[in-house]
């Protein structure tokens, strides 16, 4: 009995690795939570298809996230109102978003609260901490200013 449970238990912990998301960070727009991320910097960014700061933004990040091999910074995006799945990837498309978007918002697992301004943009440290929130629209220089680059 005692290596049947075991067994079944190996079995399960195999179908749970199977279930997550290895490919890529390029081949992936949408992504669980920040975990996967320790040990990077991580920029956050809040936006909303409605806020023009916001979309002015938007190649700056693009360019961030495409440079992350060589800053070691990793780019994730979250939209201020809620749009999740396949309405999320299309205005992705449509506005010309490249990084990856976060499917829930961060901000509590931060310790912090939803950004009441856009664009906002949350700087994580490696270890997982916030620690800053710029407010209003950000480029390449403020952003790598921000993690000492």
């Amino acid at each position: 009995m005692k290596y049947c449970l075991r067994y079944v238990g190996l079995i399960f912990t195999c179908l749970l690795v199977g279930c997550s998301d290895h490919r890529p960070l390029e081949e992936r727009s949408l992504i669980e939570g920040l975990e996967e991320f320790r040990g990077h910097w991580v920029l956050v960014n809040y936006w909303a298809e409605w806020c023009a700061p916001c979309r002015e933004e938007i190649p700056e990040f693009n360019e961030m996230f495409h440079e992350r091999a060589e800053t070691n910074v990793y780019v994730l995006g979250v939209n201020f109102d809620g749009i999740r799945g396949l309405e999320l990837e299309e205005l992705m498309e449509k506005m010309d978003i490249e990084f990856p978007q976060l499917i829930k918002d961060p901000s509590a697992a931060l310790n912090t609260t939803t950004p009441e301004i856009l664009p906002t943009t949350f700087v994580i440290n490696p270890s997982g901490s916030l620690v800053s929130s710029m407010v209003g629209p950000q480029t390449t220089a403020s952003l790598k200013a921000a993690i000492g680059l």
